[in-house]
């Protein structure tokens, strides 16, 4: 059988993975969003008291608000992508499809422990306590993991979706930290 094109598992080798995570809105960009949206009713309210002196200027600042509108609110939508390769994590947030910012790198061999968020009650916001966490996913996640590494003395948490094929990365790099879900 010949292949044209290798399947998804051979891509990259073990050590690699490459995932994209489209986040729902938190309450603060959901404040934001309506704050958007209530300067665009402010703006087009104004404008409408306006044409009724100059009628025509009101395509133009028509254009101008709806545009300024459509680009706020694409930039509090949020996604998060992350690589793993060479032994590191790597955790962008891309705003609005466009524009990207680097969150954090990490030394898998440097995690102390990497495990599904399948705690019981409780347990977890203990084990988040006088940590830096960074949530790069949704709460509901059902491939939530974390991974809890250290950055000069400060402990830092990071919860990510991660897939089979992210869960062999964790393997790869750092088997010893890694705790799996038992089925």
């Amino acid at each position: 059988m010949n292949k044209s094109f290798p399947d998804e598992s051979s891509f990259g080798g073990p050590g690699y993975s490459e995932y994209l995570v489209p986040v729902k809105a938190n309450a603060r960009f959901v404040v934001f969003r309506v704050i958007i949206i209530a300067v665009c009713a402010f703006l087009l309210f104004g404008l409408l008291m306006l044409t009724s002196r100059i009628p025509q200027i009101f395509a133009v600042w028509l254009v101008v608000i709806v545009f300024f509108g459509w680009v706020a609110i694409g930039f509090t939508k949020r996604e998060f992508e992350y690589v793993i390769a060479e032994g590191s994590l790597r955790l962008d947030v891309i705003y609005g499809a466009k524009r990207r910012r680097k969150v954090c790198a990490v030394r898998l061999s440097d995690a102390s422990k990497i495990a599904p968020c399948t705690l019981p009650d409780g347990s977890l916001e203990k084990l988040a306590e006088k940590k830096r966490r960074v949530y790069a996913c949704n709460k509901n996640d059902n491939n939530m993991y974390y991974i809890l590494y250290k950055t000069g003395d400060k402990n830092n948490l990071l919860f990510l979706s991660a897939p089979k094929r992210t869960v062999d990365s964790f393997r790869f790099y750092n088997r010893s930290a890694l705790t799996e879900r038992k089925f």
